[in-house]
């Protein structure tokens, strides 16, 4: 019985990434997460004209949050703050990241590759200009840490300031 324990302990350990990381790591995940949306915003606000950019899907997104009940802000947090990073991380930063180092490509070239298809991910043109700065810090973390534990937290932060922030009407 502890035999198969430790064997689906590994093998979880090799799909989602999760492996020991540093508390420095953490420091930077923290860093990034709050950091992140202001650099979004900067970029954005400085590089995009927001009248010729359908944002469709992240106004009606704002929107949502904004005129929602408790319970449905609750689970929209749940979805938004929990449930998207770690998922997210565990396919992009997790799965995808392990099957390209068996594949013999180095770190950085990974990084870049799952970097730009979760940047990719987020379908909404304005959504994708602002996603790339935290999507290449993400891989960044997940290649410094070499574990997705810091990038789901660092994601997860980043999408509870963001989340607030529409919470709050800034």
């Amino acid at each position: 019985m502890e035999g198969c324990a430790v064997w689906l302990l590994t093998r979880l350990q090799n799909i989602t990434g999760f492996r020991s990381f540093g508390w420095d790591d953490i420091m930077w995940a923290i860093f990034g997460g709050v950091f992140g949306p202001a650099i979004s915003i900067t970029i954005l606000s400085k590089w995009i004209d927001y009248e010729t950019i359908s944002t469709e899907n992240v106004e009606g997104l704002e929107e949502s949050i904004e005129e929602a009940g408790f319970l449905v802000r609750l689970i929209l947090f749940f979805m938004i703050v929990v449930w998207a990073p770690l998922s997210e991380e565990i396919v992009f930063r997790g799965m995808l990241w392990n099957a390209l180092e068996k594949s013999w490509i180095s770190a950085m070239p990974i990084a870049m590759i799952t970097s730009m298809l979760f940047v990719l991910a987020h379908v909404d043109p304005i959504h994708i200009i602002g996603v790339m700065p935290i999507g290449f810090f993400l891989g960044w973390l997940r290649h410094r840490s070499g574990s997705t534990i810091p990038t789901i937290l660092c994601h997860a932060v980043n999408n509870g300031v963001v989340f607030a922030m529409i919470i709050a009407g800034v």
